[in-house]
C-alpha cells in the first residue's frame, strides 16, 4: 500500500472510529437527572438548615414564605431543616421543625403542596440531638454517659429499650413524611447528633453490641434504616447525611466512614451527604468534602452528595467531572442569597457572595450579614425594609419579594472597618 493511500486508510479508519465511539458527556450543576423515581431539575439540593418556624403545632407565615422563595427561585430540591422524631426538645425557646405525631401531618402537608407547586422537590431531614440538648427538663440521652460542658449533668447511657423505642421513632416519623407528601426522607448521621454520636468514638465508649467496633457502632444506624425501609417501602427515598471527619484524630477515621456508608448502601439508603464539622470551625474557601466524597464515590453504587464551601460554578462543574460525584449540597450561601442558583441559570456566574461567617447558624438564625467589611450582628429588632446598603453589598434577610422583610429575622449591622 503506497504512503498515499495509506494516510487516506488512517484518516477514514480515525473518522469511523470517532462516530462509534461512546461520546463523554460532560456532567453540570443544570442537568436534569433523576434521584431513584425522582426527577431532577438540577444537581443542586438546599442543605438543611435548623428552623425554628414549628410552634403549637403550626408552621409560621416566616416558615412558609422561605420555603416558598427557596422553592420558586431554581433550587431543584430542598431539605427540611433537621426535624425531630421524638417528643425531646433542643432548647425551651426553639421551635424546630417536629413529626413525632400524626397530627402535625396536614401542616407539613400545606407546606409539601406549596414547594411543589413551585416546582422543587422536598426532603425531610429526621434527626434526635442527643446531647445536644439545653433544655433542663430532659434527660441527655447518649450513647455513653458522659459530662456534658458548662451544663454541670451527665448525659443517660442509652439502654437497649431507649435505643429500640427511638428506632421506631425514626421509622414512624418516616412514614408521616411520606403521608405528608415528601419526596423522600434524609436521616442525619452527622454533626454530633444522637446518631453521630454512636457512630463517633469521641462519644460512644460502649462495650456492648453497639460500641467497640466500626460495625458495632453503626449498629443503631443501621437498624434505624432497616426499619424506615419497612415502613416507608422499597421505592420510597432515604438517604443518609454523615460526618466524614470528626475534627479530632480520636475521630472516626475515614477507612472507617468509607465502611460504615458501604454498611449504610447494603441496608438501603439510596445516596449517602458527605459533611463532617470542618466546614462551622474554618472559614471555607472550597468545597472540603470534594476529595473524601470522590473517593467514597468510587466505592459505592448509590450516588453521593457533598456540602460545605460550594461558592463557584466553575469548581463545582470540576468537581463533578473529575470525580463520579453526582450532587452539591448548598446551605449557607442559599441564606446569604436566596436566588443564587437562578441568578447563576440565568448566566451571572458570580461565585456566591457567602463569607462562611457562621452568623446565619449561631446568632440570629437564618439572618445574613455580609459585606467586605467587618461583620458585627446585635440584637434582633423589627424593621421594615427588604435589605440596606453596606458598602458595595445589600445585607438581605429573607425577603418576600415585596420590597419587605420578616420583621422577626430583622437585624442591626455595622460596617465598621477591620
Amino acid at each position: 500500500m503506497s504512503s498515499k493511500k495509506l494516510i487516506i486508510f488512517l484518516i477514514y479508519f480515525h473518522s469511523f472510529f470517532i462516530l462509534i465511539s461512546p461520546q463523554i458527556t460532560q456532567k453540570n450543576i443544570f442537568d436534569e437527572t433523576n434521584l431513584k423515581y425522582l426527577k431532577l431539575k438540577n444537581r443542586i439540593f438546599r442543605g438543611a438548615v435548623g428552623d425554628q418556624s414549628f410552634k403549637d403545632g403550626k408552621i409560621s407565615e416566616e416558615g412558609f414564605k422561605l420555603y416558598a422563595q427557596l422553592s420558586k427561585n431554581e433550587v431543584g430540591t430542598i431539605f427540611t431543616g433537621y426535624t425531630m422524631v421524638s417528643d425531646y426538645l433542643q432548647n425551651d425557646n426553639y421551635h424546630t421543625f417536629r413529626l413525632d405525631k400524626d397530627e402535625y401531618i396536614p401542616e407539613f402537608k400545606k407546606l409539601v403542596d406549596l414547594v411543589h407547586k413551585n416546582g422543587a422537590n422536598f426532603l425531610m431531614q429526621l434527626a434526635h440531638i442527643g446531647m445536644n440538648t439545653v433544655s433542663k427538663s430532659e434527660i441527655l440521652y447518649a450513647p455513653s454517659s458522659l459530662p456534658i460542658p458548662e451544663q454541670n449533668r451527665f448525659s443517660k447511657e442509652m439502654t437497649k429499650e431507649d435505643i429500640l423505642r427511638i428506632e421506631n421513632d425514626f421509622a414512624e416519623a418516616a412514614l408521616r413524611a411520606k403521608k405528608a407528601g415528601f419526596d423522600g426522607v434524609e436521616i442525619h448521621g452527622a454533626h454530633f447528633y444522637l446518631i453521630s454520636e454512636f457512630l463517633s468514638p469521641l462519644f460512644n465508649k460502649r462495650t456492648d453490641e453497639y460500641g467497640g467496633s466500626d460495625e458495632n457502632r453503626a449498629r443503631f444506624l443501621l437498624e434505624i434504616i432497616t426499619k424506615v425501609r419497612e415502613k416507608v417501602g422499597k421505592e420510597y427515598i432515604v438517604g443518609l447525611k454523615i460526618n466524614s471527619e470528626d475534627g479530632d484524630k480520636n475521630g472516626i477515621t475515614e477507612e472507617g466512614f468509607i465502611k460504615i456508608c458501604q454498611m449504610a448502601e447494603a441496608a438501603g439508603v439510596d445516596y449517602i451527604q458527605v459533611s463532617g464539622v470542618r466546614w462551622f470551625k474554618e472559614r471555607i474557601n472550597n468545597p472540603i468534602y470534594a476529595d473524601i466524597g470522590s473517593k467514597l464515590s468510587e466505592k459505592l453504587k448509590i450516588p453521593v452528595m457533598i456540602i460545605g464551601g460550594a461558592r463557584n460554578v466553575d469548581e463545582l462543574n470540576e468537581i463533578l467531572n473529575k470525580s463520579k460525584i453526582q450532587f452539591i449540597g448548598m446551605a449557607r450561601p442559599l441564606i446569604c442569597e436566596y436566588d443564587l442558583i437562578k441568578r447563576w441559570k440565568n448566566g451571572d456566574t458570580k461565585k456566591s457572595k457567602c463569607i462562611s461567617c457562621n452568623t446565619c447558624l449561631r446568632k440570629t438564625p437564618g439572618v445574613c450579614i455580609f459585606n467586605k467589611n467587618k461583620c458585627d450582628l446585635t440584637s434582633p429588632e423589627p424593621a421594615r425594609f427588604q435589605s440596606i446598603k453596606m458598602g458595595e453589598y445589600k445585607v438581605t434577610y429573607l425577603p418576600d419579594g415585596e420590597g419587605t422583610a420578616i420583621p422577626t429575622f430583622a437585624f442591626k449591622g455595622s460596617t465598621e472597618e477591620i
